[in-house]
């Protein structure tokens, strides 16, 4: 997920200026080049973690596409701290709702995500301290700012990379969201015999990123050139999630 790799922000903005290093087999030890000793274990622990996320190719080298990019410059647009309180997946996810739409009322976030208030209450508290919201009239609002820019950017980004390459993982790690329907039965329980191909497929998210699924869906040639059914539907607290080959699926024991 995307807030798990703002965890390693600066870390990737570093690695990317060292990019020419890391493009040989042959390199001094980055870590300690990093801010890390040198050969830490715990960077090497990043370092793996920087692999499965798509940052770094299994050869350590940094990837650069559009969103690897653009993940390099929240350092710019974030403090420390704001970084910190986003690597965490319920402020991440309520910070990402309130640009979408805001105000809001904490009562009606912690309905929408099926938290408990106290949940919320603590997530809302640290995004003010960082001050990426604030209270206005009862309310809560995302105030705009570098945080808020640079994350509607990535949310562009996202569309662009997955219509350009046709992998769509990066809007479920971005945007909360998994796949249900006959699909993610299929994908969920092994058929011996059954014809390989796409089903009738469900996206299944949240109320505040519902209309950004509706336009991904519209605007990304996948949805588009998809040849069965692709719907749209509100998440229920008693899902399951599996992940199967970077995409989130629903477990689900009828078809």
């Amino acid at each position: 997920m995307l807030y798990e790799q703002l965890r390693y922000a600066e870390v990737v903005r570093k690695l990317y200026k060292l990019r020419h290093l890391l493009s040989h087999k042959a390199h001094p030890d980055i870590g300690s080049r990093v801010g890390y000793q040198k050969y830490s274990k715990q960077f090497y622990r990043i370092k793996k973690n920087l692999v499965k996320e798509g940052i770094l190719d299994r050869e350590g080298r940094f990837i650069e596409n559009i969103l690897n990019l653009w993940l390099v410059e929240l350092p710019i647009d974030a403090d420390s701290n704001q970084i910190k309180v986003l690597e965490n997946r319920i402020p991440y996810t309520l910070f990402l709702s309130l640009c979408f739409d805001s105000p809001k009322k904490s009562g009606d976030l912690s309905k929408e995500f099926n938290l408990n208030r106290m949940s919320a209450y603590l997530a809302i508290e640290k995004l003010k301290k960082a001050g990426l919201i604030r209270s206005e009239d009862s309310a809560i609002v995302a105030p705009g700012g570098g945080v808020h820019r640079w994350l509607l950017r990535y949310l562009s980004l996202c569309k662009t990379h997955a219509d350009t390459t046709g992998d769509i993982s990066s809007l479920f790690n971005t945007v909360p969201a998994y796949i249900g329907g006959k699909q993610a039965y299929y994908m969920a329980n092994y058929e011996p015999g059954r014809p390989v191909g796409p089903s009738d497929m469900t996206v299944i998210t949240f109320r505040p990123f519902m209309k950004f699924w509706e336009s991904a869906i519209k605007e990304i040639s996948y949805f588009r050139d998809y040849p069965k059914n692709v719907e749209i539907t509100l998440a229920k607290p008693k899902d399951h999630i599996m992940w199967v080959d970077k995409l989130p699926y629903k477990k689900t024991r009828r078809a």
